[in-house]
C-alpha cells in the first residue's frame, strides 16, 4: 500500500527534521516538508499536478509569507484536512477565534500527539471519501 502523503510546513529546521523522522518513521507517512506558507503552497500545486496530492497537511500557525491559517482556508477549499501546530499561547488563541474546527497541537507536541493529529486527520478524509 502506498504510504499516504503529508505536507509539512515548519520554519524551525531542527524542528522540522524532527516532525519529518516521527511521521515517516512511527506514523509511516511520506512526507514532503517545506519551511514557509508560499512554499508549502507551491508544493501543494506541484503536487497536485504529479497526481500525488497529499492526503493532509500539519502546519506552524506562523511561518513566514503565508501564515497557517491562510494556508489552511486554502487547502480546505481544495478538500485537504489541514492539522495547526503551535508553540505561541496567543496564535493558538486566534486560531480556535478564526477556525474553530481546526485540531492544533501545542509545541512542545510529544510523538504521540503529532500521530494522532494525522492520524485522526486522515481518517476523517477517508470517512469522506468513503461516503462520497
Amino acid at each position: 500500500m502506498t504510504p499516504y502523503r503529508v505536507l509539512l510546513v515548519e520554519d524551525d529546521h531542527p524542528l522540522q527534521d524532527i516532525i519529518r523522522d516521527v511521521l515517516e518513521q512511527v506514523g509511516g507517512y511520506e512526507v514532503t516538508a517545506t519551511s514557509d506558507g508560499n512554499e508549502a503552497w507551491d508544493a501543494y500545486l506541484k503536487m497536485k499536478e504529479g497526481g500525488r496530492p497529499p492526503h493532509v497537511v500539519y502546519s506552524d500557525i506562523t511561518p513566514p509569507y503565508m501564515d497557517g491559517i491562510e494556508l489552511a482556508a486554502r487547502m480546505r477549499e481544495e478538500g485537504i484536512p489541514v492539522v495547526l501546530m503551535t508553540g505561541d499561547g496567543d496564535a493558538a488563541m486566534y486560531a480556535a477565534r478564526v477556525r474553530a474546527d481546526l485540531p492544533l497541537v501545542q509545541k512542545p507536541a510529544n510523538i504521540g500527539d503529532i500521530i494522532r493529529a494525522v492520524d485522526t486527520a486522515r481518517e476523517t478524509l477517508d470517512t469522506l471519501a468513503q461516503d462520497s
